[in-house]
C-alpha cells in the first residue's frame, strides 16, 4: 500500500480534479482550447460521484430569445441580497445558454416539445427551469470526454497542491482502492471538487467533503464567502433521501407543520411554497424553536400526469419513494417527513476566490463549481445555481487553464515538497490504533448541524462550537487511523471537513449583520450601511488570515438602497411568537 519512489510521476498539460460537471466542461474547454495532454482525477468514478451526477432534472437558464435580459439580472441580484459581483452575473447569463444547447449537442436528454424547443417548468421564484432526464446528464458528459480522449483516471482522491515559487505546479493523493501513494505534474490545474457538505444524508453529499476547499486553504488561497452556507431539503428517512426540491416546488408541493399549517407564507408571503431555500431552512429553524416540528411535504394531490413527470425526470428518488409506499401506481399517497439538513458549501456558498477567468491568486491554480465563491450568486440559488454555475465556469475555466499551459515555461516539482507530502498522506497507514475516522466525522458533524449552529446563529453559540472545532483538529484529527485504503480517504476527508468548519465558523463570527441564511440572532438587521462587503479568509501555517472588502456597488447596474432593515426571520418569529434569546 505504499511507494517509496516517485518513478511513476505522472505529467499532463491540464490536471482537473473532480469529474463532476465543472470538471467535465473544464476538460472539453481546455482540449477544444489546444491542450494535447488533459487529464481528470476524481476519488471515485468520473461522472458516478458527487452532486452533478444526483442532478435533479432542473436547469435554471436563461433563453435570450425568450427572456427578459433585465429581469432576471435583477432578481438575482435582489435574491442574492447584493452579495453578487455583478460583473461576472452578466458574464453568467451571456454563457448559460450556450452551455445548453452543447449539453444538448453533446447528447445530454433534455425535454423538447414538437418543435425542438427546450421544455421549461416553473421553479422558485419567478424563474423557469429547462427540464432533463436524471442521471444521464453525466453519463452523457463522460462520454463526451472520452470521445475527445481526455484521460480519465478513477479512485485517487488528491491530498494536497504543490506549490513551487508562488505557482501551482502538481498534486499528490493516493489510490482509494490500492493505497498506492500518487504524484501528478501539470502545467496548469483546475479544482473541480464539488462544495462542503459534511456528509449530510442527500444524495450526492457523501463525496462532496470539501477537499478541494481544504487543498485550496493550506495552499494559501484566498476564500470568499465562506459564512454563506446553504441547507438544503430533503426526507428525515435516509432510504427516501433524495434530489429534488426544486421540482417539487415548482410542482406545486405544500409544505406543512406539525399543526398542519401551511407555515411559509409567514416568512415569504409572495413567493410562499416557491421560496428560496435559505428562506426555506430558516422558517424551519424558527418553526422548530417554537415547538412546530416535524415538517411535511404532501404532494397528494399532484395529478397522474405530475406523478409521471416526476418518475420520468427524477428516477431515483421516485424508485425510493415507490419501495417506501408513498408512490403507488400514479398517486402520491402519503405526507414525507421533511426536514434540512446541511450547513455546506453548495449551489451559492463560499469557495475559492476568483477572475473573471476562475484564475486564483495563485498562478496556474483555476477553480470552478462549488468549489469557488459562485461569484455570479451572491447568497442566492436562483438563476445562477449549482449546475448553471458549474457549466459557465467549468468552461471558462479550462479554456484559460489551456491558454496558460500553452504560454508557460518549463518548471520541475519540489520533490523535498513533495516527500514531506507524502509522509502526511501516508502517516495514517503506520498507526495501529488510534481515532476511528468516522468517530471524527461524526464528532464534527455533531457540532455544524445544530439548527442554532449552522442556520439561526449567535456569538455565543459561533464561539462554543469554534472552540469545539479547534479541539477536534488539535486532539482528535491528528490521532486518527486507517487500517485500509477506504479508511484512509475517510480519515482524509475528516480531515477536510474539520477544516472547512473552522474557517466556516470564522467567518460567521465576522459577519455582524444578518443576510442570506447568515441570520444572526444578536444582530438580526440587514445592514446595507456597513456590511456590504465580502469576507476574505486564507491560511497562513495555521492561521487564519481574514479581511473584509467593499463591494464595489458605486459601479454596478442594480444598487441597494443604503438602508438597516430588520430580516424576514426575525420579523416572522416575533409575528409567531417567538421569543429571541
Amino acid at each position: 500500500m505504499k511507494n517509496d519512489k516517485f518513478e511513476d510521476i505522472i505529467e499532463t498539460e491540464v490536471l482537473i480534479i473532480g469529474g463532476g460537471l465543472a470538471g467535465a466542461y473544464a476538460a472539453i474547454k481546455a482540449k477544444e482550447r489546444g491542450a494535447q495532454k488533459v487529464l481528470i482525477v476524481d476519488k471515485s468514478y468520473v461522472g458516478k460521484s458527487g452532486c452533478s451526477s444526483f442532478a435533479a432534472g432542473v436547469f435554471t437558464s436563461f433563453i435570450p430569445e425568450e427572456d427578459d435580459f433585465d429581469f432576471w439580472f435583477k432578481e438575482i441580484v435582489n435574491h442574492g441580497e447584493y452579495m453578487n459581483d455583478q460583473e461576472w452575473l452578466g458574464l453568467h447569463l451571456s454563457e448559460v445558454y450556450e452551455r445548453v444547447r452543447e449539453m444538448d449537442s453533446f447528447g445530454v436528454k433534455f425535454a423538447k416539445g414538437k418543435r425542438g424547443e427546450f421544455i421549461r417548468t416553473p421553479g422558485r421564484g419567478e424563474f423557469k427551469n429547462i427540464k432533463f432526464y436524471g442521471p444521464q446528464l453525466m453519463e452523457a458528459m463522460r462520454k463526451r470526454c472520452e470521445q475527445n480522449n481526455i484521460k480519465l483516471i478513477d479512485w485517487v482522491m488528491m491530498t494536497d497542491l504543490v506549490i513551487r515559487d508562488g505557482r501551482a505546479v502538481g498534486t499528490v493523493g493516493f489510490h482509494c482502492r490500492s493505497g498506492d501513494f500518487k504524484v501528478f505534474k501539470a502545467k496548469s490545474i483546475v479544482v473541480t471538487t464539488g462544495g462542503c457538505r459534511f456528509k449530510t444524508n442527500l444524495s450526492g453529499h457523501r463525496m462532496t467533503t470539501g477537499d478541494g476547499h481544504a487543498m485550496l486553504l493550506r495552499a494559501g488561497c484566498e476564500m470568499m464567502n465562506l459564512e454563506i452556507n446553504q441547507s438544503n431539503l430533503a426526507a428525515a428517512n435516509f432510504e427516501m433521501s433524495g434530489p429534488g426540491m426544486n421540482m417539487y416546488q415548482g410542482l406545486g408541493a405544500k409544505f406543512v407543520n406539525r399543526k398542519g399549517e401551511e407555515f411559509l407564507s409567514y416568512y415569504d408571503p409572495v413567493y410562499k411554497e416557491r421560496t428560496t431555500l435559505r428562506m426555506f431552512s430558516g422558517a424551519m429553524a424558527v418553526e422548530t424553536a417554537l415547538g412546530n416540528n416535524p415538517f411535511y411535504i404532501d404532494m397528494r394531490h399532484f395529478s397522474s400526469e405530475q406523478v409521471m413527470l416526476l418518475k420520468e425526470v427524477l428516477p431515483l428518488p421516485t424508485k425510493a419513494l415507490e419501495r417506501a409506499g408513498i408512490i403507488i401506481g400514479d398517486k402520491i399517497v402519503k405526507q414525507i417527513e421533511w426536514l434540512p439538513i446541511g450547513p455546506c458549501w453548495g449551489s451559492y456558498g463560499g469557495g475559492a476566490r476568483i477572475n473573471k477567468n476562475c484564475e486564483t491568486n495563485i498562478s496556474g491554480l483555476f477553480v470552478a463549481g462549488d468549489a469557488s465563491a459562485k461569484m455570479a450568486a451572491g447568497t442566492n440559488e436562483m438563476g445562477a445555481g449549482a449546475l448553471p454555475n458549474a457549466a459557465v465556469t467549468g468552461a471558462i475555466a479550462g479554456r484559460y487553464a489551456s491558454e496558460y499551459a500553452s504560454e508557460v515555461g518549463e518548471y520541475q516539482l519540489d520533490m523535498d515538497a513533495v516527500g514531506k507530502l507524502r509522509e502526511e498522506t501516508m502517516a495514517l497507514f503506520n498507526r495501529r490504533k488510534g481515532v476511528d475516522p468516522e468517530h471524527a466525522i461524526l464528532s464534527i458533524q455533531e457540532t455544524i448541524t445544530p439548527y442554532k449552529v449552522a442556520i439561526i446563529k449567535k456569538e455565543d453559540r459561533l464561539k462554543r462550537a469554534l472552540d469545539q472545532i479547534a479541539d477536534i483538529r488539535s486532539t482528535v484529527i491528528p490521532y486518527t487511523y486507517a487500517v485500509d485504503p477506504h479508511h484512509l480517504r475517510l480519515a482524509h476527508e475528516a480531515r477536510n471537513m474539520a477544516l472547512c468548519a473552522e474557517l466556516f465558523l470564522h467567518a460567521a463570527l465576522m459577519r455582524k449583520e444578518s443576510r442570506g441564511i447568515g441570520f444572526r440572532e444578536d444582530f438580526p438587521f440587514r445592514d446595507n450601511v456597513n456590511w456590504l462587503k465580502w469576507i476574505i479568509l486564507k491560511m497562513s501555517g495555521q492561521k487564519v488570515l481574514s479581511k473584509t472588502e467593499d463591494i464595489p456597488v458605486e459601479r454596478y447596474k442594480v444598487r441597494p438602497e443604503s438602508t438597516i432593515t430588520e430580516h424576514p426571520l426575525s420579523l416572522a418569529g416575533k409575528s409567531r411568537g417567538l421569543k429571541w434569546e
